[in-house]
């Protein structure tokens, strides 16, 4: 699976805006959020199941920088495992980081700042680049 950026801005959002579970309803029906992607072969041919492991993949992306919390995977048939949604809500750092992917302006330089240090946009570089993008831009 890709990280996709907007995906991720958009899980957020949901989340945000406390709308997670019929955000994922809709996105279950939207094959754009498989463009670009790599799924496994077991899922092929399988859209729905396809996109809930992309989204899925997001969200524990998110659990994982820290940028969320109140969501847990829990096990399911066979080896797969389903989110549940107790209280999904953004952390401080989850709100830093969505106020950023909502400025255009302020991305851009995030990104310039990568490309600039040669570094990847992981959620420990986007820890230390957002206060200097910030200061860049004042």
């Amino acid at each position: 699976m890709k990280q996709n950026w907007n995906l991720l801005q958009e899980l957020m959002t949901a989340i945000e805006e406390e709308r997670l579970p019929s955000f994922e309803k809709e996105a279950l029906d939207d094959a754009r959020w498989l463009e670009d992607q790599f799924v496994p072969d077991s899922l092929a041919g399988d859209q729905k199941a396809a996109l809930r492991f992309v989204i899925d993949g997001h969200l524990k992306i998110l659990l994982e920088i820290g940028a969320i919390d109140g969501v847990s995977f829990i096990p399911a048939l066979g080896s797969a495992k389903v989110a549940q949604l107790t209280a999904p809500r953004l952390t401080a750092h989850g709100h830093e980081l969505l106020n950023a992917l909502r400025q255009p302006k302020l991305w851009n330089a995030i990104k310039t700042c990568a490309i600039q240090t040669g570094l990847g946009l992981t959620a420990e570089t986007l820890k230390a680049i957002i206060p200097k993008a910030i200061q860049s831009l004042l």
